[in-house]
Formats: C-alpha cells, sequence, structure tokens
C-alpha cells in the first residue's frame, strides 16, 4: 500500500469512528427514505444505478467502495442478488455489517 492510500485509509478510519464519546452519525441515507432529507441528489444516484441494473440478469455483486453498505443493501433487497462489499476503510466495512448485515472486505479494489 503507497503512502497516499495509507494515508486515505486512515482519514476514512477516522471519519467513520465518528468524534469520540458521541453518537455515530451515518454518512448517507442509511436509515430510510426521507422526502425532506439532504441526500437527494443520493436519491436520484442510486435510482439511476438501479434502472441500469434492472436490464441486466445477475445473481452476484460486488460493490467496490461500498461504504456502509447502501447501495449493496438495495440491490440485495430489490434483485434478490447476493452482495458483498470492498472498501479501502476497516471501520467502515464495520459499519456495514453492523448497519446492513453487509460482507465487507478492507482492501485496495485495485488488488
Amino acid at each position: 500500500m503507497d503512502a497516499y492510500t495509507r494515508r486515505t485509509r486512515e482519514w476514512l478510519d477516522a471519519i467513520y469512528e465518528g468524534p469520540a464519546g458521541a453518537p455515530y452519525v451515518p454518512h448517507g441515507p442509511v436509515h430510510g427514505f426521507e422526502p425532506t432529507s439532504r441526500y437527494l441528489g443520493t436519491y436520484s444516484h442510486l435510482y439511476a444505478i438501479l434502472s441500469e441494473l434492472a436490464a441486466l440478469d445477475f445473481e452476484s455483486c460486488l460493490e467496490v467502495g461500498s461504504g456502509e453498505g447502501l447501495l449493496a443493501d438495495l440491490i440485495r433487497r430489490v434483485f434478490g442478488a447476493r452482495v458483498a462489499g470492498v472498501d479501502l476503510s476497516q471501520r467502515v466495512c464495520r459499519r456495514a455489517a453492523e448497519v446492513f448485515e453487509l460482507r465487507c472486505a478492507a482492501g485496495e479494489a485495485r488488488e
């Protein structure tokens, strides 16, 4: 792992750990749809991805850069596919397991 990737992983781990002594605040709409939320752009993006996937025939999906696992969970629920994620941050993989019971491995996608 090069120095830039190592620093990026450390930065992501710190973000997904959250502030010391404070409750964790998700970085996306992981707790469901809220029409008045600040995530309207995220919802549009997710809809576009799911629409494209609807034209494909697949049984499994690996989401690279899965973050907290929202998209992978939607793919699992909408298409009934087996899903897994990979993300650079070990802590975000822990969050994905906590929030969505997503199998997620920490690592570099290029490896």
